[in-house]
């Protein structure tokens, strides 16, 4: 039996997938980023908590991509291990944001509020990670 083809959208190709604990992300040749999957925790992006991917008209074209904020594009998917609720990205510029699931403060940003499950979570209002 043959797997049907996930629909993500329209004149998109798949440059590569990252696979969460229960959601999955994958970024296009155009450096964009879509995910899918469970929305409870922000790793999403989709600013709220809903799942997206349990019904045809949640996927394709309707399948939003994440906002990443102004001139920024996605380089490398990464994340700490495979059973983390939350999505990490090495931008264009090299630099890091990383949104989903933080009770334990994993996300890098100085305290332990999840991203990405609210309006204004994501884009620019989303923190870059401070690395240094």
């Amino acid at each position: 039996m043959r797997l049907p083809p996930i629909s993500l959208g329209d004149g998109l190709t798949v440059q590569d997938v990252f696979a969460g604990a229960s959601h999955v992300c994958a970024q296009f040749t155009d450096n964009r980023l879509k995910c899918w999957g469970e929305g409870n925790s922000g790793a999403l992006g989709s600013g709220n908590n809903g799942d997206l991917g349990k019904t045809v008209s949640t996927m394709g074209n309707n399948l939003p991509f994440v906002d990443l904020g102004s001139n920024l594009s996605v380089k490398n998917l990464r994340s700490g291990s495979s059973r983390a609720m939350a999505s990490c990205v090495i931008l264009n510029t090299g630099r890091v944001k990383y949104w989903g699931f933080n009770i334990y403060g994993g996300l890098g940003l100085g305290d332990v509020k999840n991203r990405g499950n609210d309006a204004n979570e994501m884009g620019n209002y989303l923190p870059i990670v401070n690395l240094k």
